[in-house]
C-alpha cells in the first residue's frame, strides 16, 4: 500500500473512530493532563525509597511551556484521583515491565470511565512491546526517548487533530482497521541542554519523595546483558553541558523542595542522581563537582558510578567534598564466569581492591548484585555474600537476573525456549522467570531470598554498627556519626523487610 493511500484510509477510518474523536479538541485549545507512573507490585528492601522517575516530570514540563493544564501522579507517593480522570482531556501512562500489570489496569479503568479520552502508554516496557499496550486499550504508544515525539503529539492534538499528520510523527505506535502500524524510530535528543528541566511543582504529593532527584545525563557506553538503558537511551554518552544552569536549577528544587520535618536528628537534603552512570564523562563531572563545592552549596548527594571509577582518586576525593556521601555501585557477581556473560568487564579482585579505595575516601557503598546467572551454583551465591560481608560494603541488593524484554538477555532465553513465566509483575528481581542452568527455580529463589538477603542482613551483624555509633570518635573516622546511624538504621530496616519475606514463605503472592 502506498503512503498515499494508506494516509487516504488512516484519514476515512479515524474520521468514524470512536476512539479519538476530533471534536475533543478544539484548534488551539488548551488540554488538561494527567500523567501516571503505576505503583510497583509487591515489596522489596528498598520499598522506603520513593521516588518517581524523570520522564514524566519533564514531558509534563513541555506541556505546561505550551500552556496545558499538568498534573503527574506517581502511585509510590499517593492514589490516583479518578474524579480527574473524568476531567482530563489527555491521558498518559509510562511503565517498567513489573509495572505492565498495573498500567493496563489504569489503561483499562480510564477507558471505561472516559470512552474518547485519548490514552498514550509510555515508558521502557510498551517501548519494546508496544502492541501489548494497543491491544491493552491505549490509543498510541510513544516508544524509546518521548520528549520530542510528545510534543509533536501535543501539537497534533491542539490544531484539532489533523490524522494524516499523525503518521508522519517518529517514534509512535497504534492500531488501525486491527492491524498494527509503527512510525520509525527517532533518533535520540542530541541537545539535552534543549530539554526543560523536570518540574516539580506539577507532582502530586512531591513532599513524600524520600530524596529530591536529578540528571545529568543518558545513555550508557556498556552493554550489560540484563539491562534496558542501551536500547532505551543508546550507547553514546549524552549530558546537559551547561553546569550555571544545572547548579541554578538544582538550587531552585533545594529552595521549593525543602521539607520541614520535626524529627531528633535534623534532616538534611539530599539529591539522589538517576544518571546511570554518574562519571560517564571524568572531566565533565569533576568540573560540576568543583562548581558545587565553589559555589558553597549545602547538600548530600547519591549517584550510580562503576566501580572502576575509583581509579580516579581526584574524581573521589571531589565527590566527598561535594557531598557525595553514598554512591551505587552494581558488582551484579563474585563470579568470573557469571561477571563475562553479563558482559562487565571486570574483575573480582579488581572490585575488591576499589571497594577499599572508595570506603577510604568516606563514600559508602550500595551493592548490587544479580545472581542466578548461566554459570552460578547455590555455592556462587554463598561466595557472592562472602563477598559483599567481607568487603563492607554497607547496604546490598541481591537480586534474582531477570530476563526484561528488550535486552539481550531476553531475546537469547526467549530463543532457547527458557522463559517459563510472562506474569510481568513477577519480573521484580525477587522471582524466577527463566529456567537456571546450574541451580533450580525454587532453589535459586530461596537461596536468594531465604539465604543471602539474610545472612547480610542479620542482626549479629547490626551489632558492630551499634557500636560504632555509641562509640563514635570524629578525628579518627572516614563517616560521620549522622552517617552510621544512617547505616545502621538501613540494616535493621533491611532486617525487617525480610521477616515480612519469611511470614509471606515465599508463596509468590
Amino acid at each position: 500500500m502506498s503512503k498515499a493511500i494508506f494516509k487516504m484510509a488512516f484519514l476515512l477510518y479515524l474520521k468514524y473512530s470512536v476512539k479519538m474523536k476530533k471534536q475533543n479538541f478544539k484548534k488551539g485549545g488548551k488540554m488538561k493532563i494527567v500523567l501516571i507512573e503505576p505503583r510497583s507490585p509487591g515489596l522489596n528492601i528498598f520499598s522506603h525509597a520513593k521516588l518517581p522517575r524523570l520522564g514524566l516530570l519533564i514531558i509534563g514540563a513541555i506541556a505546561k511551556e505550551k500552556g496545558h493544564s499538568v498534573r503527574v501522579v506517581c502511585e509510590e507517593l499517593g492514589a490516583i484521583d479518578w474524579e480527574k480522570i473524568k476531567e482530563a482531556d489527555f491521558v498518559g501512562v509510562s511503565s517498567l515491565t513489573s509495572t505492565a500489570p498495573r498500567a493496563l489496569e489504569i489503561i483499562k479503568k480510564t477507558k471505561n470511565l472516559r470512552p474518547n479520552i485519548p490514552v498514550v502508554a509510555g515508558g521502557p516496557h510498551f517501548s519494546f512491546l508496544p502492541e501489548e499496550a494497543l491491544a491493552g486499550g491505549a490509543d498510541i504508544v510513544i516508544r524509546y526517548e518521548g520528549e520530542e515525539t510528545f510534543d509533536e503529539l501535543l501539537t497534533w492534538l491542539s490544531n484539532g487533530g489533523n490524522h494524516v499528520d499523525l503518521a508522519d510523527i517518529q517514534g509512535l505506535s497504534y492500531s488501525l482497521a486491527g492491524k498494527y502500524f509503527h512510525n520509525s524510530d527517532r533518533e535520540p535528543i542530541k541537545n539535552l541542554d534543549d530539554l526543560p528541566f523536570p518540574d516539580f511543582s506539577i507532582l502530586e504529593n512531591s513532599e513524600k519523595m524520600s530524596n529530591l532527584i536529578f540528571q545529568l545525563g543518558r545513555g550508557c557506553q556498556f552493554n550489560c546483558s540484563f539491562c534496558t538503558v542501551t536500547q532505551m537511551f543508546g550507547r553514546k554518552k549524552r549530558i546537559r553541558r551547561d553546569i550555571d544552569s544545572i547548579l541554578n536549577e538544582i538550587e531552585y528544587i533545594l529552595n521549593t523542595q525543602r521539607k520541614k520535618i520535626v524529627s531528633i536528628i535534623p534532616r538534611q537534603q539530599n539529591i539522589f542522581f538517576y544518571d546511570d552512570n554518574f562519571f560517564m564523562d571524568s572531566k565533565f563531572t569533576k568540573e560540576f563537582l568543583r562548581e558545587i563545592i565553589s559555589r558553597r552549596l549545602k547538600f548530600k548527594f547519591s549517584a550510580q558510578i562503576r566501580i572502576d571509577a575509583a581509579k580516579d582518586q581526584k574524581f573521589l576525593s571531589l565527590a566527598r567534598q561535594a557531598g557525595m556521601d553514598y554512591c551505587y555501585i552494581g558488582y551484579e557477581s563474585a563470579n568470573e564466569e557469571t561477571l563475562k556473560s553479563y558482559n562487565k568487564k571486570l574483575k573480582v579482585e579488581d572490585m575488591a581492591r576499589w571497594t577499599k579505595v572508595i570506603r577510604s575516601h568516606g563514600i559508602r557503598i550500595h551493592g548490587m548484585f544479580v545472581l542466578g546467572g548461566e554459570h552460578d551454583t547455590r555455592q556462587d551465591i554463598i561466595n557472592t555474600v562472602r563477598f559483599a560481608i567481607k568487603n563492607h560494603i554497607d547496604t546490598v541488593q541481591f537480586l534474582i537476573l531477570t530476563p526484561i524484554p528488550g535486552t539481550p538477555l531476553f531475546q537469547k532465553l526467549e530463543a532457547e525456549g527458557r522463559i517459563i513465566n510472562r506474569d510481568w509483575s513477577k519480573y521484580d528481581g525477587h522471582s524466577v522467570n527463566y529456567q537456571p542452568k546450574m541451580i533450580g527455580p525454587r532453589e535459586l529463589r530461596y537461596s536468594v531470598l531465604l539465604d543471602a538477603m539474610p545472612n547480610f542482613y542479620s542482626l549479629g551483624r547490626s551489632i558492630p554498627k551499634f557500636f560504632s555509633v555509641v562509640f563514635h570518635f570524629p578525628f579518627f573516622s572516614r563517616f560521620s556519626w549522622r552517617e552510621k546511624v544512617e547505616s545502621l538504621a538501613f540494616h535493621l530496616y533491611g532486617h525487617h523487610v525480610l521477616e515480612k519475606f519469611k511470614r509471606m514463605k515465599l508463596t509468590g503472592k
